[in-house]
């Protein structure tokens, strides 16, 4: 398979999935060191494409390279226009987590709390940038940042009956039941 790739690469070197392709092969197996150039240079081609800057970023860990996996975030981050393109971003990061093993953990959770910490610093209104780091609090254990959020984004709308229930849950597993029955009574 691997001598069938870069046959393909060398013919077709305009067409990036072949190089994706065989990156994807080295990761899977193992082969970290010799998947992170290909993956720099798919990057490099589609800077703005969040699954891909994931996949590096991931890459990057595994290899012990942290700052470059923060300074990665930090970029792509910079080059979003508007609070909406940076959630859209984060969804989009977090749809790819899930499809890859379902929960998520501070480690993924990372890039997307980053986006959506930079979407809310331009705007602190945007709901969608407070449910979803709610959520991602929520999904890694954080319950009172994530009860705080939350609350933060019924305040903004609160015609949300599965964020009232959430904010709530969260409110009851970070050891406030006094507040966790508040909100549940109040959605």
């Amino acid at each position: 398979l691997e001598r069938t790739l870069q046959a393909l690469i060398d013919r077709r070197r305009a067409d990036r999935s072949y190089r994706r392709r065989l990156a994807e092969l080295y990761v899977q197996q193992g082969r970290f060191e010799e998947a992170l150039p290909l993956y720099e240079a798919l990057a490099r081609e589609t800077p703005n494409n969040p699954q891909l800057l994931s996949r590096l970023e991931k890459l990057y860990e595994k290899t012990g390279q942290t700052q470059q996996a923060e300074a990665l975030w930090e970029q792509f981050a910079a080059k979003a226009a508007t609070p909406d393109q940076l959630v859209a971003r984060a969804r989009s990061l977090v749809a790819d987590a899930r499809q890859g093993g379902g929960a998520l953990d501070s480690t993924t959770a990372r890039p997307p709390r980053q986006l959506l910490r930079k979407a809310l610093a331009e705007d602190s209104t945007q709901v969608g940038a407070l449910d979803l780091l709610g959520t991602l609090h929520f999904e890694t254990g954080a319950y009172d940042a994530a009860a705080r959020t939350l609350g933060r984004a019924l305040d903004q709308n609160p015609r949300d009956p599965e964020r009232w229930q959430q904010a709530a849950a969260a409110h009851l597993r970070a050891h406030q039941p006094q507040q966790a029955t508040s909100v549940a009574e109040e959605g």
